[in-house]
């Protein structure tokens, strides 16, 4: 993931919403994504800790996309969610700050070396 991302940085989810293809937030908790749907499920990540970037200004906080062409329930997410109280490495990429690859997008912090010595690497 390191190879292709142009952001590293350590972060938190604080946040699961859903919103439909207007932008408006959903709050039911049974309302699904999925082929046919125009609703998305976005992380809020509160980014903590910056390891590398390719952008000048990094946000305070990021909502990062899910695949909306999986089949989840806001309630779904959020459960999952629930359960991922530590800090996390996030690799995104580009000016969007968008997942470098579908669905994935996340490690633990047990990985950090290992991820910024492979962006090194690749980055030159």
């Amino acid at each position: 993931m390191a190879s292709a991302a142009d952001h590293i940085f350590i972060g938190s989810v604080i946040n699961v919403e859903m919103i439909d293809s207007e932008g408006r937030q959903i709050d039911d908790l049974n309302v699904m994504t999925g082929p046919g749907s125009k609703n998305l499920i976005r992380l809020q990540v509160k980014v903590e800790k910056v390891l590398v970037s390719s952008g000048k200004n990094v946000p305070n906080t990021l909502y990062i996309p899910l695949d909306p062409f999986l089949h989840f329930s806001l309630g779904q997410i959020k459960e999952a969610e629930s359960h991922h109280s530590n800090s996390r490495l996030f690799f995104l990429k580009g000016a969007e700050f968008l997942p470098i690859k579908t669905g994935v997008f996340a490690r633990n912090l047990s990985d950090k070396k290992e991820a910024i010595r492979i962006y090194r690497a690749t980055h030159k």
